[in-house]
């Protein structure tokens, strides 16, 4: 599963900006790639699991959890460089993400 092999990007942020709407574009794509994956692993993995598959430690369920946490994180992450204004670090999500997103 790609998603879990994803690092992270953590950028601290600089001076150099771009404007305040171009900043937004790129942390709403982010978000929608984000939103597009999380829905399409719970869709195609989520549906018929049993508790005892959450559970166990061996269970093909668990790549899926790991998989969720990291968009979470991603996610968290996409919020934060907005608030910043962030923009390298929203590039740096988005050039990660889209290779998954391409497939």
């Amino acid at each position: 599963m790609q998603i879990n092999a994803l690092q992270i990007p953590f950028i601290l942020p600089g001076t150099h900006t771009l404007p305040a709407s171009h900043t937004a574009l790129l942390y709403k794509s982010n978000k929608q790639d984000i939103d597009s994956l999380t829905g399409a692993l719970k869709k195609q993995y989520l549906q018929d699991v049993k508790t005892k598959d959450i559970f166990a430690q061996d269970s093909d369920i668990q790549p899926v959890y790991a998989s969720l946490s990291k968009l979470e994180a991603l996610g968290m992450i996409n919020q934060q460089y907005l608030k910043e204004q962030n923009e390298v670090g929203l590039q740096q999500i988005h050039l990660v993400l889209n290779p998954i997103i391409r497939g």
